[in-house]
This record gives C-alpha cells, structure tokens and sequence, in this order.
C-alpha cells in the first residue's frame, strides 16, 4: 500500500510540474501584430462591413481570425491613451473598427481623419463594427 502511495504523489508531482511548464511557455509567449504575417485577404472597409451586416454567420466563415489588409478613408482616430483605433468607413451604425499595435500605436496618432489608408490585422468578429486587432498600417 505504502509503495503505491509513493507512485501515486511521484505522478501527480511530475503532472503539476508539466502543468507549471506549460503554462509558463503559454503566458510568457510574445503577443504578436499583424506585421509580419501574410494578408488571407485584400477588401475595402465598407465591403466588409457590410457582408457582416449582410450576413454575420457566412462573413464569419470568411474572414473571422484571418489576416485581413483592409483599405479605407478614416471616419474617427481616438487614442485612450493605451491605444490607438481608426474607424475606417463608418456607415450610418458602424464601420470598420481597427486598434493599432502596442508598437505602432504612436506612429499614427497625428494621422488626420478623412485620410485613405490600408491597414492589416486580425478579425475578431462583429459587434456594432466589424473588429480587426493588432493592427499595423500598410
């Protein structure tokens, strides 16, 4: 009985420290922008929005967690002093919501509304504006 016992707290020690392992290397990994990573697709802002606004279920197919290199002309460019946002094309309920990259948020904030630009992020999906995160501009 002792013996098994034994064996019993040497396996659950080795299971919490591959547990500890794991989530070390999974909260310690670097968060990554869009910088680097290819474009899935190319489309203009008030397309995208409105193939969300169209049809959330078939635009999520489409473009939910791909890389997206959307162009178009900024509605709206706030910073809450964490991070910088576009509105790309808003449309009477919303447009096409872009927050910058940590890194790249400050290379941008002189940016005048009414600008054309392309950025490229990642989709998170819809909510009022179509969502992209860790935003880089092209």
């Amino acid at each position: 009985m002792q013996k098994k016992r034994k064996v019993f707290l040497w396996v659950i020690l080795l299971c919490l420290i591959i547990f500890g392992i794991w989530s070390y290397s999974l909260f310690s990994r670097k968060h990554e922008s869009a910088a680097n990573l290819k474009a899935d697709i190319t489309i203009n802002a008030a397309d995208l929005y409105n193939q969300y606004a169209l049809n959330e279920a078939d635009a999520d197919k489409k473009f939910l967690n791909k890389i997206i290199m959307v162009k178009g002309k900024i509605s709206e460019a706030t910073n809450n002093g964490k991070a910088q946002s576009f509105l790309l094309d808003k449309i009477s309920a919303g447009g096409v919501s872009c927050q910058m990259s940590a890194d790249e948020e400050k290379k941008y904030a002189a940016i005048p509304a009414d600008s054309i630009i392309i950025i490229k992020g990642k989709c998170t999906g819809f909510l009022i504006d179509v969502n992209l995160v860790d935003c880089v501009m092209q």
